[in-house]
């Protein structure tokens, strides 16, 4: 069973809204993370990126039975991270796994019984993602990062 995002929080989780993040900070992670928050706080656009990726990714598969997958908006942060920061698989997973505000954008705590994700999990899961979708979600960006212009 795969959501979007699931809307019960866990204990120790934040609301993405809520998160603070280093706006003094020169790296590309903090300001990726702040991309996403205002990509997160726009309704209608968190409601298109999640309508074509919950249509495109793996649309013969339903997404209501079976185990529980990472979230689609776990799979999109990580993919955020990886293509805007440029790096590979390691750092991604020491990202995900060690640093509270990327936990706290991917819905886990350090508080929650320290999950972990594991390096395969991110590469199976990022990899669902095809270009097509990408590209679909990029331009719903860009017409949102103009409108803020």
């Amino acid at each position: 069973m795969r959501l979007f995002k699931n809307p019960q929080m866990k204990i120790g989780e934040i609301r993405i809204e809520d998160i603070k993040i280093d706006k003094t900070s020169k790296d590309d992670v903090p300001r990726l993370l702040a991309g996403l928050q205002s990509i997160y706080s726009d309704k209608e656009l968190l409601k298109k990126i999640s309508d074509i990726m919950m249509e495109e990714m793996l649309p013969e598969v339903n997404k209501k039975d079976g185990r529980q997958g990472m979230d689609f908006w776990q799979i999109f942060v990580l993919h955020i991270l990886k293509r805007g920061a440029n790096i590979d698989y390691e750092r991604l997973r020491d990202y995900a796994n060690s640093h509270i505000e990327t936990r706290q954008f991917l819905g886990l705590s350090f508080e929650a019984g320290g999950v972990k994700l594991g390096l395969q999990t991110i590469k199976n899961n990022l990899g669902l993602m095809s270009e097509e979708v990408i590209k679909k979600i990029n331009i719903e960006i860009v017409k949102h990062g103009h409108k803020l212009w």
